[in-house]
């Protein structure tokens, strides 16, 4: 959240990270929503939410898969056995604290 709310446009990233939760697949972590979708759950732009996930990216809490195609890392939101999670996690990088908003 701090890394957010110190970060540009934290509005745009947090409606997007909020508006994520109800279409994260189960033992994946699989966004399975279009920006569309998204834009419309968090009542913002689809700029907006182009924007959010490009920053969430940034910021490690979403992984991008392929274009258009992203993935919930697995210690911050996660659906599903714990199993699941360990092997998701061993392919998944490490998260790091972003000071200021700003990767190093």
């Amino acid at each position: 959240m701090r890394a957010i709310h110190a970060g540009p446009r934290a509005h745009a990233t947090l409606a997007t990270w909020l508006a994520l939760a109800p279409y994260v697949r189960r033992d994946t972590g699989e966004v399975l929503c279009t920006q569309r979708t998204l834009a419309r759950t968090a009542a913002i732009s689809q700029a907006d939410v182009f924007y959010g996930l490009a920053r969430l990216v940034e910021m490690g809490a979403l992984l991008r898969e392929g274009r258009g195609r992203y993935r919930v890392h697995p210690r911050l939101l996660w659906k599903g056995e714990l199993a699941g999670r360990e092997r998701a996690e061993a392919g998944a990088p490490e998260l790091r604290l972003v000071e200021g908003g700003k990767v190093d």
